[in-house]
């Protein structure tokens, strides 16, 4: 991650994100007062933490942003998660379905975070490289899926589970930063 140039750093846009996709789950496909009450305690929790981050200029440590910034990469994805649930019936499988393998996805990133992080900068196996065009064209993907849609109405929301899980990963395997803020891949 770049060092703080100033007074403030751009970390404290990423609240934006998590609001962004809580609103969006708490709204589709019906909106939900107990995911919006969900959204609000966020917001509350992630606002004391930025101003006490703020106060006492926490963004100019590295091992500070990279913690806030697996935090809120994790609520941003989570959200998308339960949005992807949520449009796919709400049911108690498919909230097991849906949720264990962000709990296994996001310790599996942090366990082999070496690996998973130097990959992800420097794909060098096919899975990654797949993984990895995956991930890039998956905006692209879930336009064609939402284009597409009319019918099978499921896949955006499929292909957009997909990337989050692999969000999820990419964000715990940062932890190696927080560590050791000068780890390069495949550093040994």
């Amino acid at each position: 991650m770049p060092q703080s140039t100033g007074d403030t750093h751009h970390i404290y846009l990423l609240s934006w994100l998590f609001l962004i996709s809580g609103g969006l789950a708490a709204l589709t496909p019906e909106p939900s007062p107990f995911w919006g009450w969900v959204l609000l305690a966020n917001v509350v929790v992630s606002g004391v933490w930025m101003g006490i981050g703020y106060y006492r200029a926490l963004h100019q440590g590295s091992k500070w942003r990279i913690i806030y910034s697996i935090v809120h990469l994790d609520m941003f994805s989570i959200y998308m998660v339960i949005l992807a649930w949520r449009g796919n019936g709400e049911t108690a499988l498919g909230a097991l379905f849906y949720f264990l393998p962000v709990v296994v996805v996001g310790w599996i990133g942090y366990s082999y975070r070496r690996r998973v992080f130097s990959e992800i900068l420097q794909p060098r196996s096919l899975l990654s490289k797949i993984l990895w065009f995956l991930a890039t064209g998956a905006g692209g993907g879930a336009i064609a899926g939402l284009v597409i849609g009319k019918s099978f109405p499921q896949i955006a929301l499929y292909w957009m589970y997909l990337v989050f899980l692999l969000l999820i990963l990419f964000s715990h395997s940062m932890w190696i930063k927080a560590e050791n803020p000068n780890y390069e891949p495949y550093q040994e």
